[in-house]
C-alpha cells in the first residue's frame, strides 16, 4: 500500500490485513537496488513501476533493521515477478466502487483522472442533484474531531475572511475504520432537520491507515443518499477515497474547503429571510461579466434567471452523455464478448477448419485464415475504440445537429462509440 517515489528510491508498506487490525511493515528500495530489481523484473515482462501499485500482492527479499522510532523496517533487495493486484484492501475498495456506481454516482467521479474540486468555482452546478441550480453554503454543519488541526485550519481560514456571513454548526466526530455508521447517519438527519445547506466532513492528513474509514462502503452510500449535500475535506491530496467520490464535492484540504465557501459567499450572498433580492452582483461575477453591472431591476433578475437555466441545461446535457456512455459501453462489451467467443470456438475446434475445407475446397484454408483475421481485427478495434470512448471525436460530423433538442434525441439513441464521440464533439454550450 501507499507506494511513493522519491528520486530513484521507492517506499511502500507491506500489509497483513486481519479481522481485527492491520500489521504494517514499511519497506524501502534504495537507489542502488532499484536498477537491479527493475532489470530483473523486465526480464519477465514486468516492471518496478507496475509492482509499485496499491493492492499488489508481492513476495520480496531484503534485510530488516530497527528504526529510531522502535519500528521494524525492510531494505528490499529483490521482488519476485509473480505479483498481481489482488490485495484484500484493494478488493474492498473495488467492491465499494461497484456499490456506489450501482447507487448512481456519476461515472465521471469514478474515473482515475477525477480530481478534487477547484476552490475558485467549486459550487457551480452542484445543486442539480438536489433540485436547485446551485448550493449556497450559508449554513453548514462541520463534522470533525474536536480540537484537531484540520478543524482548526478550517476555522482559521474562515475567520480571516471578514466579508463572509456564515452560520456554522460544529459537531465533534472522529471517524475511523471501526466507527458506527449510525452515528454519521444521525448527523446527516440532524442537518436535514436544521435546514443546513451543506454538511462538511473535515479531517487533517495522516498515514493512509488512519484514513481507511473514508474508504468504507457504508459511509460512501450514506453520503450519496444524504438529502443534504455532503462535501469532504480530508487532508490527502494524492488520492481520492470512496467518500470523496460519493460526495457532492471533495476538497484536497480543510483550508481549501474554507476558501471555496468564502469564495462562493463573496460571489453571491444569500438574501436574509423574507427580504427581496435587490440589485446586487458579486464582485467575481462583475469581473467576469461587466455587462451585468449596467443591468437593474427586472433586467438583472432576468439575466440571472437565464444564467441559472443555462446551468441546469448544461447539467442535463452531462447526464444525457453519462447515460449514453453507459449504454454504448454495455453494447461494446457484449459485442466484444460475442466476437471473442466466436474466435475461441473457431480456434479451439479442428472441426471448424474441416468444415471450411469441405465446403470451399482448396480455398478453405484461406477462408478460415481470413475469418480469424477479421475477428481478431474486430477485437483490436473494439479495444482501441473503448479507450477513446470518453474523448470527443477529432473530426466534426458532416451534418451536425441543428438544434439542442435534436442533439439530445441523438444521445438517447446512440449505440456506437463513433456516434458517441461525435456527440461529444458537437456538445451544446
Amino acid at each position: 500500500m501507499a507506494p511513493r517515489q522519491t528520486g530513484s528510491r521507492w517506499n511502500f508498506d507491506l500489509v497483513t490485513a486481519t479481522a481485527g487490525d492491520l500489521d504494517i511493515l514499511p519497506c524501502t528500495i534504495w537507489k542502488e537496488q532499484a536498477a537491479k530489481i527493475s532489470a530483473k523484473l523486465e526480464e519477465g515482462g514486468r516492471s518496478l513501476e507496475k509492482a509499485m501499485t496499491s493492492g499488489m500482492v508481492l513476495k520480496i527479499q531484503g534485510t530488516t533493521w530497527l528504526g529510531n522510532d522502535g519500528r521494524l523496517y525492510v531494505k528490499v533487495t529483490s521482488i519476485e515477478p509473480d505479483f498481481s493486484r489482488r490485495g484484500r484492501l484493494h478488493a474492498e475498495v473495488q467492491q465499494g466502487m461497484a456499490a456506489i456506481r450501482k447507487a448512481g454516482v456519476s461515472s465521471e467521479r469514478l474515473r482515475r483522472t477525477y480530481r478534487h474540486a477547484d476552490p475558485r468555482k467549486a459550487f457551480h452546478g452542484v445543486g442539480v442533484k438536489f433540485r436547485t441550480t446551485d448550493v449556497r453554503p450559508a449554513r453548514i454543519m462541520v463534522l470533525g474531531p474536536a480540537e484537531a488541526q484540520g478543524v482548526g485550519d478550517f476555522k482559521s481560514r474562515l475567520e480571516s475572511d471578514k466579508a463572509s456571513r456564515l452560520e456554522v454548526l460544529y459537531r465533534a466526530t472522529s471517524w475511523t475504520a471501526k466507527s458506527n455508521i449510525e452515528t454519521m447517519q444521525a448527523h446527516f438527519n440532524e442537518a436535514l432537520r436544521q435546514e443546513m445547506d451543506l454538511v462538511l466532513l473535515v479531517r487533517g492528513g495522516g498515514h493512509w491507515s488512519d484514513l481507511r474509514g473514508f474508504e468504507r462502503e457504508d459511509l460512501a452510500l450514506a453520503i450519496h443518499n444524504s438529502r443534504v449535500p455532503v462535501a469532504t475535506a480530508v487532508g490527502h491530496e494524492a488520492n481520492l477515497s470512496l467518500a470523496d467520490r460519493a460526495a457532492a464535492l471533495s476538497f484536497a484540504t480543510p483550508t481549501a474547503a474554507a476558501e471555496a465557501i468564502s469564495n462562493e459567499l463573496r460571489r453571491e450572498q444569500r438574501p436574509a429571510p423574507k427580504q427581496k433580492r435587490e440589485e446586487e452582483v458579486a464582485d467575481t461575477d462583475k469581473e467576469k461579466d461587466p455587462v451585468l453591472q449596467e443591468m437593474k431591476g427586472a433586467q438583472l433578475h432576468a439575466a440571472l434567471l437565464a444564467r441559472d437555466i443555462q446551468n441546469v441545461s448544461a447539467a442535463y446535457n452531462n447526464d444525457l452523455l453519462e447515460y449514453a456512455e453507459r449504454r454504448v459501453r454495455t453494447i461494446s462489451r457484449l459485442t466484444t464478448a460475442a466476437v471473442a467467443a466466436a474466435l475461441t470456438i473457431i480456434l479451439g475446434s479442428e472441426q471448424t477448419l474441416t468444415l471450411f475445407q469441405a465446403a470451399a475446397g482448396p480455398t478453405g484454408d484461406w477462408l478460415y485464415i481470413a475469418l480469424v483475421t477479421v475477428l481478431s481485427a474486430s477485437l483490436v478495434w473494439q479495444y482501441l475504440a473503448g479507450r477513446k470512448i470518453s474523448q470527443p471525436s477529432s473530426k466534426p460530423m458532416k451534418y451536425p445537429y441543428s438544434t439542442v433538442e435534436a442533439w439530445r434525441l441523438a444521445t438517447k439513441q446512440v449505440r456506437s462509440v463513433k456516434g458517441l464521440r461525435e456527440l461529444r464533439h458537437h456538445r451544446p454550450l
